[in-house]
């Protein structure tokens, strides 16, 4: 829990000291600031949860998804970092009180694959369970210390003090009390449901674990335990006898090898060509059973010949029209991608080589009548590379559909909120195709999941903390007296999604229902909103018939230069480590290999990176520090589908940074010339009036841009923020500002206004600019207040309404003529004096509405290095002189000319 503590900075004198600038570093360097900077945030032992004593509807509350204990932070995390610590140090600089969680995931079958890979690279034959078991938590502890670096390292102001990961002792009491209950209430079933078989894994593995290959015509993927590559992207076109006639129906199948499996062929009901064959029946070719033509609306006419094949138990269409249409569904393949019983002679044959056999049964037997190539997609498994068989198997089954039901009325009633408005058309979308969660995973690494059976009953199971609970259960159920070695838990674990779904019950002191808190602002990628937003919600609604959030912010997802995903099949992934400390191309070569040798890494993902890095980065990753890294991924529309990262704008990023830093130094530069200096930052009406007008300018400047930056901020536009504070910065405040500033300085006049104007405006700007550059001023903070106020995240964020009195719309407007002329007047010096050592003698005339231009003449004279004469706008031009005319506001010209004989255009 974070609190702010409110800090002022008004009427206090600050004694002359002699060599505070030569204290500051000349430049600002990222290396040597930020670790420094965490250390004081490490430390902020004032704000931790257990010093708060606000009322807890003062508490803005939110998650930080859990990383995966896979391996290390990558730039998709970067960005949500990025994004909830902005929103949190803005809370905190509301006066908020903040709680930020922090956890790990366990990652069941990610992790699983990964040590797994690992340990078979240095064992030979079968892995030793115990041995397995071991090395998994070991993995998952080494790396939940190097992201918790990397978080840090990041700039994340996370309450470690309450810290948890998905496989610590509360979290399984929740997961396993959960379970027992949604068991009792009849939400979860067991039973047959088709789920997403990988033969290499032998388990299931979830929708966001298969990656969709796209493929077109004839193309060729290994596959695990095949030797050769397998062909894709063929269509096998069939012919299907009717039943008592010569009559042939053709129908095009991608896969031969599941006709065992066929219990109907399908057409759509407006496809004339077969509507008089629908209610009829057809022989199957590969085995002469007789099955149904029927007629369903989900059958594409222009697939094929039009006619597909239904085999419920190995497609989810299939499925979903055999359920409709009450077809039974037999299944082909025994759990390790074989043939079964129902393949007659072919059973106990791989899929594959069944697929070749098949084929040639069909030439053989003359139904094979011809072979074309098609334009598609393959499910693969993200971590073994198979491709995915939708099976129908006995699992567990978490049922959603009412549930579902809740979150769209919640949606429609506008209790509860996605954005960007688009995902939540999605959402809506996808809430009307979900299906049975399966929540069931054939693995060892996870939560056991606690159901039991007797020995002699394998279909009657209860749940119980215990095998002796169990058994107490069992005997009661039974009505008989049994052992407790004859009892048997189920050996899956659990989907890790369903843990990851209890995050917020877990995080309440559930089951105790009465300490339930809710999410202020759920943030996430969009990537995930079906798989974990949408599972948190039914789980909350399951469990206590509450939302766990009402808010929900959905940023993009990070891809490369191309437009793909980050990730290691395409070995584009970069670490966020590398772009905040740099590093060299061997560097990143050695980090990849060892990366392969721990199992991180496939060798196919390792030659693929080595590519990558070579083609992209020949001369690896400059050190840009933790800001440049935030504002790069914040100046992106976090709306957008994708988030993408450029080199050339993380740089320009960091040199915004040493921007900051040098108009401090320039700061301090003229405060070393006052004997002493009063800081005084009441401006009162009275003294408003009295300062200098480009004083004047840059505080209505500073109005304009927080009245941008909370109309921003309100609507989570974090790019357009980012696009105002360098807007203000490099070209209100340094670029136009600073210099008008210096003329007089420099001639040591009106030198306390400008250093009061410019310390207000610094240490305010430092403020607003803090969230979306936190280090530098953190830094830059500690240096203006010689580190006596405390950290910025506790200093009070200024609100638009403390400086409407700034607001001055008629210097806005003569400042934008006089700068417009300035540029106009530069323009036209290098144009027609190119080569000139003396200021140039310059006419310009104007409208006697624009004379007042004319008290600010010595600035634009030296700005632009000309000297100028200022005459009312009325005569023509003679051929004598050459000028240039221009719209300086309004609608009014203003001509800019000279002597032609005194250019050296001629």
């Amino acid at each position: 829990m974070l609190r702010r503590r409110f800090t002022s900075i008004r009427n206090y004198t600050t004694p002359h000291v002699n060599g505070r600038l030569a204290q500051i570093p000349k430049a600002y360097n990222p290396l040597d600031f930020e670790s420094n900077v965490t250390k004081k945030w490490a430390g902020r032992k004032r704000l931790t949860l257990s010093n708060l004593t606000s009322k807890d509807g003062d508490t803005f509350r939110m998650v930080f998804p859990p990383p995966n204990v896979t391996g290390k932070l990558h730039l998709g995390h970067a960005l949500t970092v990025a994004i909830q610590d902005t929103i949190v140090r803005l809370k905190l600089m509301r006066g908020h009180h903040v709680e930020w969680l922090a956890g790990f995931d366990h990652a069941g079958i990610a992790t699983h694959s990964v040590v797994t890979n690992k340990l078979k690279s240095t064992q030979k034959g079968n892995i030793d369970p115990s041995i397995l078991l071991k090395e998994l938590e070991n993995h998952a502890l080494r790396n939940r210390e190097k992201m918790k670096y990397q978080l840090e390292a990041l700039g994340a102001l996370l309450d470690w003090n309450r810290e948890y990961y998905t496989l610590d002792e509360n979290h399984s009491y929740v997961v396993k009390e959960a379970f027992m209950h949604l068991f009792h209430t009849g939400i979860i079933r067991r039973g047959d449901g088709l789920v997403n078989w990988c033969f290499a894994l032998k388990s299931s593995i979830a929708d966001i674990e298969v990656n969709e290959v796209d493929f077109k015509g004839r193309t060729s993927f290994p596959v695990p335990g095949y030797d050769n590559l397998i062909d894709f992207g063929l269509l096998y076109h069939c012919a299907y006898r009717l039943q008592n006639s010569d009559a042939k129906l053709i129908v095009a199948t991608s896969r031969p090898e599941t006709m065992f499996g066929d219990v109907a062929i399908a057409v759509n009901p407006t496809n004339e060509k077969y509507q008089e064959f629908i209610g009829k029946s057809v022989l199957n070719p590969v085995n002469m059973k007789i099955i149904p033509v029927i007629a369903d609306a989900r059958v594409k006419n222009n697939f094929g010949t039009g006619i597909v094949k239904i085999s419920p138990a190995h497609d989810k269409l299939d499925f979903a029209i055999g359920v409709d249409h009450k077809l039974p569904a037999i299944k082909v393949f025994e759990s390790d991608g074989k043939l079964n019983v129902n393949c007659g002679e072919l059973q106990g044959m791989p899929r594959y080589f069944a697929r070749d056999r098949v084929i040639k049964l069909l030439k053989d037997s003359g139904t094979l009548v011809d072979i074309t190539e098609y334009t598609g997609s393959l499910g693969v498994c993200s971590r073994t590379q198979d491709m995915i068989e939708p099976m129908i198997l006995q699992h567990w089954f978490f049922q959603t559909k009412e549930f579902s039901n809740k979150i769209v009325s919640c949606i429609k009633s506008g209790e509860f909120i996605v954005r960007p408005d688009n995902m939540q058309d999605v959402f809506l979308h996808q809430m009307s195709s979900v299906h049975d969660w399966c929540i069931s995973r054939q693995i060892k690494w996870g939560h056991a999941i606690p159901a039991y059976h007797h020995r002699d009953f394998p279909d009657i199971w209860i749940t119980a903390s215990n095998k002796s609970a169990a058994k107490t259960k069992l005997e009661e159920k039974l009505q008989i007296q049994t052992e407790e070695d004859e009892i048997l838990q189920d050996p899956d674990v659990l989907d890790t999604w369903f843990s990851s779904a209890l995050i917020p019950l877990a995080l309440s002191n559930w089951p105790d229902v009465d300490k339930f808190k809710e999410i202020s602002l759920m943030e996430t990628g969009h990537d995930i909103l079906l798989f974990w937003v949408w599972r948190m919600t039914i789980m909350t609604l399951a469990l206590i018939d509450k939302l766990p959030f009402r808010s929900v912010l959905l940023h993009g997802v990070v891809v490369d230069h191309y437009g793909r995903k980050m990730s290691k099949s395409k070995g584009n992934v970069i670490d966020p480590m590398h772009i905040i400390q740099g590093r060299g191309i061997n560097e990143l070569k050695l980090e990849a290999a060892e990366a392969k040798n721990s199992g991180e890494l496939e060798k196919s993902e390792y030659d693929l990176r080595l590519f990558a890095l070579e083609k992209e980065y020949p001369d690896g990753l400059p050190s840009c520090g933790a800001d440049a890294l935030r504002f790069s991924l914040l100046g992106q529309n976090i709306y957008d589908q994708d988030v993408t990262i450029s080199l050339a704008y993380l740089e320009n990023c960091k040199h915004l940074c040493n921007k900051l830093w040098q108009a401090m130094r320039l700061y301090y530069h003229y405060l070393e010339a006052e004997e002493s200096f009063r800081v005084d930052e009441v401006f009162t009406p009275e003294k408003l009036t009295k300062l200098p007008m480009i004083d004047r300018w840059i505080l209505t400047s500073l109005y304009d841009f927080m009245s941008s930056y909370e109309l921003n901020i309100r609507n989570c536009k974090f790019h357009l923020v980012t696009e105002a504070i360098r807007k203000f910065f490099y070209f209100k405040y340094c670029d136009t500002y600073l210099e008008f500033a210096k003329l007089e300085l420099k001639q040591k006049l009106n030198t306390q206004d400008h250093l009061q104007v410019m310390r207000y405006v610094l240490c305010t700007s430092v403020k607003l600019a803090h969230p979306f550059l936190p280090f530098v001023t953190e830094e830059m903070w500690g240096v203006l207040t010689e580190n006596k106020e405390g950290l910025l995240i506790e200093a009070k964020l200024p609100l638009l309404n403390d400086i409407a009195k700034f607001k001055h719309d008629t210097i806005s407007h003569q400042m934008e003529k006089i700068l417009k002329l300035i540029k106009q007047v530069r323009s036209f010096k290098t144009r027609y004096f190119q080569g000139v050592k003396e200021p140039p003698n310059i006419l310009v005339e104007i409208h006697k509405n624009d004379m007042d231009i004319v008290n600010v003449h010595s600035y634009i004279e030296n700005l632009s290095a000309t000297k100028l004469k200022f005459e009312i706008l009325g005569r023509r031009l003679t051929s004598d002189n050459i000028g240039i005319l221009f719209d300086i506001e309004g609608g009014r010209s203003c001509r800019i000319s000279c002597s032609r004989v005194r250019t050296l255009c001629d």
